[in-house]
């Protein structure tokens, strides 16, 4: 079995205000079954080491270490890396700051041909 986990990063703008706030990430992971106890041991592992209590957010790995723990998705693991996930795609794109991006981008889906964008990762509309 595999486990789905999404989460977003962003705001979907109304439609007057897409120009002022084009960027809405819908962010997820997959996560085989078979790993998920590794998975929660890597990341209670990351939080100890970061003192991080609650739930982790890809910001607290941001030069500024913004963010409060704010809901009871710190008990999922799956929410936590999928947050991950979108919040840095999300940087990516609406703060050209793709450090955070590069170091997950070999794990989107791909073509056959390593193409990331429309298989790992759709943009809507097509042109930004």
């Amino acid at each position: 079995m595999h486990i789905l986990f999404v989460d977003e990063s962003g705001s979907a703008p109304e439609a007057d205000k897409a120009t002022s706030q084009p960027f809405f990430v819908l962010g997820g992971i997959v996560i085989p079954e078979d790993i998920w106890a590794k998975m929660a041991a890597d990341l209670a592992r990351v939080k100890a080491h970061y003192a991080i209590e609650g739930e982790i957010k890809w910001r607290n790995f941001a030069p500024d270490k913004g963010g409060n723990p704010h809901a009871l998705s710190h008990l999922s693991v799956g929410i936590q890396f999928a947050d991950m996930v979108a919040g840095a795609v999300f940087r990516a794109f609406k703060a050209q700051d793709a450090r955070f991006a590069d170091q997950i981008k070999e794990s989107f889906r791909t073509s056959p041909s390593g193409v990331i964008e429309g298989f790992g990762l759709v943009k809507f509309p097509k042109v930004w």
